[in-house]
């Protein structure tokens, strides 16, 4: 019955271990003194793909506007905008997480009454 147990778990662990990665990459490429405004917009656009095919629609407005201030070229701007988006992906990570413990009982109540199912 129960053939691919835990794949939204899966599927949100894999979105969350990869946007982590490159919110460290950004949060490091913004303290460097000569900051790389057009790496800084690579990074956010490669969020913003993997959230708008995950369906994390406030974080990726919140990449949109993090690669506006990256074209703009403004500092500030840049930071603030990735503030935003650590923010957005904080509520977005949280309500995920909710989904997979969720998913979680509902794969043990399954997996407790095929069990039960399958005795004499």
């Amino acid at each position: 019955m129960v053939e691919e147990p835990y794949y939204a778990e899966q599927l949100i662990n894999t979105y969350c271990t990869s946007v982590e990665a490159i919110l460290l990459q950004l949060t490091s490429c913004i303290e460097l003194r000569d900051v790389d405004f057009s790496q800084l917009a690579v990074l956010a656009r490669q969020i913003e793909e993997k959230s708008s095919r995950f369906g994390a629609e406030h974080v990726r407005r919140a990449c949109a506007d993090l690669i506006r201030a990256c074209d703009q070229m403004h500092k500030r701007g840049v930071s603030r905008a990735l503030a935003w988006l650590k923010n957005e992906y904080t509520l977005t990570k949280n309500k995920l997480q909710s989904v997979a413990q969720m998913e979680r009982r509902i794969m043990r109540l399954l997996l407790k009454e095929e069990r039960r199912q399958q005795q004499p």
